[in-house]
């Protein structure tokens, strides 16, 4: 585990703390972590960019930390695909309300889809062909129209890329998305949807998922868009990942109709609004639901 000192978006040096955490084996996922560090305890800050809006933690995880996170991962019981398809479909919906695009048929890369559990659907019923991108995966078929890919031929390139709860895991999203990118043509639809957690970082000090490492807002996702020289069509708070949390779903494109300008944090805006509010509550009231 590793400190950093600027930020892991856009390598500003306009940082601040918002608070300071003590882990301990006591809390949940970090056990195994500490005991390969030989350590009891491990203290890290919450920190803001005022420069791009990103929350994040000010501590990464090395690739031998990542391996031991998800150690576990693998022994869970796979649910089928189908399982998935109302995620999917919620994707599908808002992408299709948002953007001038037919998805039907069309060639798609998930960055990091696991196994397909979103591109099945779009596979099943709309009859894209999808790649699901995967670090230190062989190449193999999934099955008809599905791939399981860890590296990308360099003529191909995609109508739609998507990366569905990806970002918060990684050490520098700009710069795991960047490669990504050189794949796409003029017409592509890029999606990206992250959870929206702020609200328990600004309002109740929270520690935090353990595995996750930065913390978006609606400005933060468009400004990594602008950054990576994108198009917002829409930046939006929403409940999703099968409408069970609230996050934040952005649709970006290539076309540069007008010049784009960097979105300013507000943490009345992006953290203490009247919807991010009722969307919390929402979230809550249909997660005991379905308990």
């Amino acid at each position: 585990m590793q400190i950093i000192n600027c930020c892991p978006q856009c390598s500003s040096n306009a940082i601040r703390a918002l608070y300071g955490v003590t882990v301990t084996p006591m809390d949940i996922g970090w056990a195994k972590l500490l005991a390969e560090h030989n350590c009891s305890s491990f203290d890290y800050t919450i920190m803001r960019c005022a420069s791009c809006g990103l929350a994040f933690r000010d501590s990464r995880f090395s690739d031998s930390d990542l391996n031991i996170l998800y150690s576990n991962n693998s022994s869970e019981k796979m649910r089928p695909l189908s399982h998935y398809w109302g995620r999917s479909r919620e994707v599908c919906d808002l992408i299709s309300s948002r953007a001038d695009i037919n998805i039907s048929g069309i060639r798609i890369l998930d960055i990091g889809g696991g196994q397909g559990e979103i591109s099945d659907w779009f596979v099943e019923v709309l009859n894209c062909k999808c790649d699901v991108f995967d670090y230190g995966s062989s190449n193999r078929s999934h099955k008809p129209g599905l791939n399981i890919v860890g590296e990308i031929d360099s003529g191909i390139d995609y109508d739609l890329i998507m990366c569905n709860h990806v970002l918060e895991h990684v050490n520098h999203p700009a710069e795991f998305l960047r490669p990504f990118i050189a794949h796409s043509n003029p017409n592509t639809i890029f999606y990206l949807e992250v959870p929206f957690e702020l609200i328990h970082y600004y309002c109740f000090r929270s520690k935090g998922h353990y595995e996750h490492i930065n913390y978006f807002s609606v400005s933060s996702v468009y400004n990594l868009g602008v950054a990576l020289g994108l198009n917002p069509l829409s930046v939006e708070l929403k409940l999703g990942y099968g409408s069970s949390i609230p996050v934040v779903a952005a649709i970006f494109d290539l076309h540069k109709s007008v010049q784009l300008n960097r979105k300013n944090f507000s943490i009345f805006k992006d953290v203490l609004s009247p919807k991010s509010a009722w969307l919390l509550v929402e979230s809550k009231f249909r997660y005991r639901s379905l308990s």
